[in-house]
């Protein structure tokens, strides 16, 4: 059978609509391919391009290595101590942890001759404790007091340790001075505690200015500048000396006899 009687065979069994739906087609066929384009069974048929699609590249990960296949000694760090506040040293020896430990700790001489006024109670000179612990005491009579004037069972303190330790340090004596201090910059807590405070520092005044006078003699005295002749007698050793100062037994053996 031809291609023409399976064209003729097809259409027989096509319905009334779809034989002039298939005349239709190709009236317009014929027509495109008379104006020099391309038929409508080509274009229906042609697939459009493909789209790019674009791939996101994942950035390259460097590759894992083993520390024991490579024969790596691993870190002898470990934990040395663990500090009340939960601070935890990390050492790989005594030394470390040491210095650690060591760098913690002010040095109050250090800030004291600095003209640094004190932060914390380890702060404070040794000769200043018993005017801070008289202070504290006196804050902890005051701070009872204040309780049960509220009717509470308890409050906070009048004075934090940092302005107490200030007022060791300044030697404070009246309400001009404790305000001054850190924490009594207001005048409402400087008036209503400061005079209990005052009375309690008063005996240790003189105390503290003996301690802060032998602090300040520990300042290392700059040595005297050596003149040219003693940096020439040092040069030329004990014995030789070439100025004023040589001595009469090194003239005698020095000396030239002329007859």
């Amino acid at each position: 059978m031809s291609a023409v009687d399976a064209q003729e065979v097809y259409e027989a069994g096509l319905s009334e609509y779809e034989r002039e739906r298939l005349a239709n087609i190709r009236s317009n066929n014929l027509v495109l391919t008379g104006l020099g384009l391309n038929s409508a069974a080509g274009m229906a048929n042609a697939k459009p391009p493909a789209r790019r699609v674009r791939t996101r590249r994942e950035p390259a990960l460097p590759e894992r290595k083993s520390s024991r296949l490579s024969a790596v000694t691993a870190p002898t760090a470990h934990v040395e101590d663990e500090t009340p506040s939960g601070r935890v040293l990390i050492s790989d020896g005594v030394d470390r942890a040491t210095a650690w430990a060591q760098q913690d700790e002010p040095d109050a001489l250090a800030a004291f001759l600095a003209g640094d006024m004190p932060q914390r109670v380890d702060s404070l000179l040794p000769g200043e404790m018993p005017a801070y612990e008289a202070l504290k005491a006196a804050v902890g009579v005051a701070t009872k007091q204040l309780a049960a004037d509220l009717g509470k069972a308890w409050v906070s303190n009048i004075a934090p340790p940092r302005s107490l330790c200030e007022m060791v340090r300044r030697r404070v004596i009246d309400q001009d001075g404790l305000r001054q201090c850190w924490g009594f910059g207001g005048a409402a807590r400087a008036e209503k505690h400061g005079m209990g405070l005052l009375a309690a520092l008063a005996p240790c005044i003189e105390r503290l200015r003996e301690v802060h006078d032998e602090a300040l003699s520990q300042q290392a005295v700059p040595a005297e500048p050596r003149g040219a002749m003693q940096l020439e007698n040092e040069r030329a050793g004990p014995g030789t000396e070439t100025g004023p100062a040589m001595d009469e037994e090194a003239a005698a053996e020095a000396a030239v006899v002329v007859d």
